[in-house]
């Protein structure tokens, strides 16, 4: 007679070689400090407390219980900042707050030069070093400037991302619809479909084959202003545009192709 083999479901969440607690033991402490959930009190961790996480991604943040799993000794826990709903181990979680100054930023600010000691002969009059804010900003404010944006309602353009929608709209010629930033715009293809997301990057200016096509100027000086082609250069990428309703009567000047793109605009907008 063989006796036959009982299954006994583990607790979830117990590591092999591990014997459940029985049930109302006291959680032995951690690290010579109170055990999990436990403050000076006596209360435990329950939901609607205000804990700190001390290990994990979320570490030194400070959020409020929100649920418990007894079986897996896990909480969730709504963080203060951002709202963010986590789930962490019960093992990492301290009731209350953190005390301020008691983050690794405060102990650099602690640990800082001490500004008590008198100061060296002579340092009054050399020139202080200003606050490191003021001078990022004195940076940033210094830095040259991008280019502006060319994108423009009404200009035929061609899309040269081969990773844009899996290379579905690679080399496709389109005719920005409408502008959402002034880098992102709408495009209508040939065939009559929107393409939207397209980003300045995205997207090359077209140079017009046909006499009577227009052009406008999306670079330089004469930015904005729309002519014809009166005569075209490939070898040196260059045309001669006549601008129209310019001040000087129709002046014609030397452009680069990448500085003049197709308009299919009205003439209102000329």
């Amino acid at each position: 007679v063989v006796k036959p083999l009982e299954q006994r479901l583990r607790p979830r969440g117990l590591g092999l070689g591990a014997d459940p607690a029985p049930p109302g033991s006291p959680r032995p402490p951690r690290g010579g400090g109170g055990g999990v959930g436990e403050d000076p009190n006596g209360g435990g961790l329950k939901v609607g407390a205000v804990v700190c996480i001390e290990a994990g991604p979320h570490r030194d943040m400070v959020g409020k219980v929100e649920g418990l799993e007894p079986e897996t000794a896990r909480a969730v826990v709504r963080l203060e900042l951002g709202g963010q709903a986590v789930t962490v181990s019960q093992y990492s979680l301290r009731l209350g707050a953190p005390p301020r100054g008691g983050s690794s930023k405060g102990k650099e600010t602690e640990e800082g030069p001490d500004h008590s000691d008198p100061p060296q002969r002579g340092g009054d009059k050399r020139k202080q070093q200003p606050p490191e804010p003021e001078r990022a900003v004195k940076q940033i404010r210094g830095a040259p400037p991008g280019p502006p944006p060319w994108l423009r309602r009404d200009l035929r353009v061609r899309c040269i991302d081969k990773g844009f929608q899996a290379g579905r709209y690679y080399n496709c010629k389109m005719v920005v619809e409408d502008m959402v930033t002034p880098d992102t715009c709408v495009c209508r293809t040939d065939e009559g479909l929107l393409v939207e997301g397209l980003t300045e990057a995205m997207l090359e200016t077209v140079i017009p084959r046909g006499d009577g096509d227009r052009v406008m100027v999306v670079l330089g000086e004469h930015r904005g202003k729309v002519g014809r082609i009166l005569e075209r250069e490939p070898a040196r990428s260059r045309a001669l545009v006549q601008l129209l309703r310019d001040e000087a009567g129709g002046r014609v000047v030397p452009l680069d192709y990448d500085a003049i793109c197709h308009y299919v605009g009205g003439h209102d907008d000329d």
